[in-house]
């Protein structure tokens, strides 16, 4: 057996009925994606990546049937074609590091963040036009997230504390606000959500101002789920189901101390 120094979540391709997911094992020095039968689970393929890559602690990023997986600095992103594991290629972009994320754009272009928000060609790889922000350059990238794009064509990220949104077609910062911001943005269509400073802060996907908030009693928000009603907030200690309406929490789940609880699917709101 395959003894890994770690392992991404794995990303679903419905296309293929696949998993995937990118895979480090120092012993033997390999920096891979490893992609898995849904139905029972059994390789289908291992891509292994250039002898450059020396790590890709961020997930594949799947578009119909090319798989986008974040590489280290000196590789970039590298395209995967699903069918059968085949390198497509990579391109570079700047980052303090390599935590390159891919979100698609229409049909054929692609959202990338790095030290700025790239528009990327997903055919040629090539950069197309990027959008700065001097909170961005002055901080530390857009990195290990990816972009959410509202209705309103609005790119929506968290960079050095901030939450901020990108006009991706008027190619400028829509707004930004400094609020104690980490980690990844989520989206419903009516509501953005933020971790903040810890705790949950509910925002209006327009304007970027605040509707409301909730702060875990005990712990600081690690990672969220956004449901029709709910919002099921995880800290190290529990998982919090916040009801939307009433803004308070109706259930939670004691967890065992100190663990970063990682949830895969949810079948009912």
């Amino acid at each position: 057996d395959n003894v890994f120094y770690y392992s991404t979540a794995p990303a679903y391709d419905y296309q293929s009925q696949s998993l995937v997911h990118s895979t480090a094992n120092p012993t033997i020095g390999e920096v891979a994606l490893r992609c898995y039968s849904a139905v029972d689970g059994t390789l289908r393929w291992v891509s292994t990546f250039p002898a450059n890559v020396t790590d890709s602690p961020f997930g594949p990023t799947i578009i119909d049937g090319f798989a986008y997986v974040p590489a280290s600095w000196s590789a970039g992103l590298v395209k995967v074609r699903m069918s059968d594991g085949a390198n497509m290629g990579s391109a570079l972009f700047f980052a303090s590091g390599n935590d390159f994320a891919a979100t698609p754009l229409g049909p054929d272009r692609l959202l990338v963040n790095s030290n700025s928000l790239l528009v990327v060609d997903r055919a040629t790889m090539a950069t197309q036009y990027g959008i700065n922000d001097p909170v961005v350059q002055g901080g530390y990238g857009l990195q290990g997230q990816a972009a959410v794009l509202t209705n309103e064509g609005l790119a929506v990220l968290v960079t050095n504390n901030h939450l901020i949104a990108f006009d991706v077609a008027g190619r400028a910062t829509a707004w930004s606000f400094r609020i104690g911001a980490s980690g990844q943005v989520g989206y419903d269509g009516r509501d953005l959500f933020a971790p903040a400073s810890g705790a949950l802060s509910v925002r209006d996907p327009l304007s970027g101002a605040a509707r409301w908030a909730w702060e875990p009693p005990t712990g600081y928000l690690r990672r969220m789920i956004i449901f029709r009603d709910h919002v099921a907030a995880m800290t190290g200690e529990a998982v919090h189901l916040v009801n939307r309406t009433s803004r308070a929490a109706n259930h939670v789940i004691e967890l065992s101390q100190g663990l970063n609880p990682f949830v895969m699917a949810y079948a009912d709101d």
